[in-house]
């Protein structure tokens, strides 16, 4: 009932961070959709979105959740659903670590999202725009360069 009761809480606090995210335009439905028309409400939204992170991640909570789920799938290493869970957190403060420009650390969730679930389509879009917003390509922790892997058909 327990782990029960730590999935609920997991995916309120999930929820919470997707809705703060996609009202300032960093969620995955409206990755891609800014346009010139919005680029002054963006800018706007930016700040707020700023704001909104900074709370979320001084909060501490995602990176608990983190911990959980890392603890959780190190347990047990065949859980798809608990590597699934974990690449979600890490997009979502990956997320959350981009709208405040640390770069650096959201590129490095980013790519621990797609460690525990190549697939994770989130983690690969936010690489992909995370790259294009610095120029750079894309590199794994020890600077070597990495692939983002294809979507499987």
């Amino acid at each position: 009932m327990k782990t029960t009761a730590m999935r609920a809480v997991g995916l309120m606090l999930g929820c919470a961070v997707a809705l703060a995210l996609a009202a300032c335009g960093r969620g995955p439905a409206q990755r891609g959709a800014n346009n010139a028309a919005g680029s002054t409400a963006t800018a706007a939204n930016a700040n707020t979105a700023g704001a909104d992170a900074q709370k979320i991640l001084e909060s501490g909570q995602l990176d608990a959740e983190i911990t959980r789920l890392e603890a959780e799938a190190e347990k047990n290493p065949d859980d798809d659903a608990a590597r699934t869970a974990l690449a979600v957190a890490y997009v979502r403060r990956g997320d959350a670590l981009r709208a405040v420009h640390r770069l650096d650390d959201a590129l490095h969730d980013y790519q621990s999202a797609l460690r525990f679930n190549p697939d994770n389509e989130d983690a690969q879009i936010g690489l992909e725009q995370l790259n294009q917003e610095t120029g750079a390509e894309p590199r794994a922790d020890d600077g070597k360069p990495v692939t983002v892997p294809a979507k499987k058909p």
